[in-house]
């Protein structure tokens, strides 16, 4: 069974003091073994780790917002563009193949009535 990955922050390290111990006794024997595979880290130092840990998740979750924020903006955004768009076409008088269409037809009776106005006047 594996581990899971834990998050890392944006500047580098692993968030939290998780499983780090103040630094071991004098008077506790180890063996070589286990020492070698321990990091130590002195109590004095483990006070600023907790504090980047606080900072770091603080920050996650600030980031987090911005990035709902910025999905909210962009799904308005694309439905205001959407919205102008169909404005504009619709005070243009419609689609181009509407408009062509309305302006053959108005081309078609403008030659109809020139060509009756042409017999007309022989």
């Amino acid at each position: 069974m594996s581990k899971p990955q834990r998050e890392t922050c944006s500047s580098g390290p692993v968030c939290g003091p998780e499983g780090l111990e103040p630094a071991p006794s004098e008077r506790a024997p180890k063996s070589k073994a286990v020492v070698a595979s321990q990091a130590v880290i002195p109590a004095a130092d483990l006070k600023p780790l907790y504090d980047f840990t606080l900072d770091c998740r603080a920050c996650q979750a600030k980031l987090a917002a911005a990035q709902a924020d910025l999905t909210d903006e962009r799904a308005k955004t694309a439905v205001l563009t959407r919205e102008r768009d169909e404005a504009v076409r619709v005070a243009k008088g419609g689609s181009v193949l509407r408009r062509v269409a309305r302006n053959a037809k108005w081309l078609a009776i403008g030659a109809a009535a020139g060509a009756i106005a042409a017999k007309s006047h022989r």
